[in-house]
């Protein structure tokens, strides 16, 4: 969760000691908990800064400069793999960052695991077109089964062995013993 801003506090802590507004009334009017308006009023009292304190945690490996860079690079290069990404930011920065980092970062950028298409030019760039043969996976039983799922399921055949018999081509008809 953010801090609240400086402003925000100042106006809470006058409005507490300067307004005489209760600590209760100015939680419910600036919205925050009244946890946070008895902080702020001792923190003032005691003189020290309403200034918010620096956020726990270790500070992060990637700063701005480099997720500019990884969106460039992403921009450029929409089909890199993770890996290449490490690489390039690590010949840029010196800095070695993890696979999960990398992820986050893109994430945050607004960037998705879906590649734009690049592994089918690279692909299509090494493929012979004249070697290419195109298979029909529906075989001949393709408009039986369309035949057989249309029909209601109080006409289909029960117990009865459906025959099927081919006419010249591919086009098939259904009927039964």
């Amino acid at each position: 969760m953010k801090s609240y801003s400086e402003d925000l506090r100042r106006k809470i802590v006058d409005a507490v000691e300067q307004r005489g507004t209760s600590k209760t009334q100015a939680a419910r009017l600036f919205d925050v908990s009244l946890s946070s308006v008895k902080r702020y009023s001792r923190m003032a009292r005691q003189g020290n800064s309403l200034a918010p304190k620096k956020r726990p945690g270790r500070t992060p490996k990637a700063d701005e400069k480099m997720k500019k860079l990884l969106n460039e690079h992403m921009k450029e290069r929409t089909a890199a793999t993770i890996a290449e990404r490490i690489r390039f930011l690590q010949s840029i920065t010196g800095e070695c960052l993890s696979y999960s980092t990398i992820r986050r970062l893109s994430k945050r950028l607004g960037w998705s695991r879906k590649k734009e298409c690049g592994w089918r030019v690279t692909l299509a760039q090494r493929i012979d077109p004249q070697r290419l043969v195109f298979v029909d996976e529906m075989g001949p039983m393709g408009p039986i089964l369309r035949y057989l799922r249309s029909m209601p399921i109080h006409r289909r055949d029960r117990g009865r062995t459906a025959q099927f018999h081919s006419t010249a081509g591919r086009t098939l008809r259904c009927s039964h013993a």
